[in-house]
């Protein structure tokens, strides 16, 4: 179960790299989820990724933290699901005219969470 949330530490260190240095090729690939269909797979994909995080925090070196990032993601999905297309799409839009500098700090950001989860699953 470790490696497992090692790995989701290593999808989400990966994620916040790519906001950092390239937030537009994010951008269009967060509208093509959206447009192409894959919004409910995304979210079922985050709340698995909450359960096995959520599973595995006893064993990590930081166990409150994995448990309440497990919490989040599985909230998130759920949240997700309930909003509807249309409204994700707006949220979307709304994230697509922010500036580049305010996607690389959030991307900073989901970098170190990234960073964390892996040291705590190692």
């Amino acid at each position: 179960m470790l490696v497992l949330a090692a790995l989701i530490g290593l999808l989400i260190f990966a994620l916040g790299v790519a906001m950092v240095l390239s937030p537009t090729t994010l951008r269009a690939a967060a509208h093509r989820t959206i447009q192409q269909g894959w919004l409910y797979w995304a979210t079922s994909f985050r709340v698995l990724l909450g359960g096995i995080l959520f599973n595995a925090a006893v064993h990590t070196r930081m166990p409150g933290f994995i448990k309440g990032l497990g919490v989040f993601l599985i909230a998130t999905g759920i949240v997700i699901s309930i909003l509807g297309e249309k409204r994700v799409e707006s949220i979307a839009g709304w994230w697509s005219y922010q500036p580049n500098v305010i996607l690389g700090v959030w991307g900073a950001a989901v970098t170190v969470f990234g960073a964390l989860v892996i040291w705590a699953s190692l």
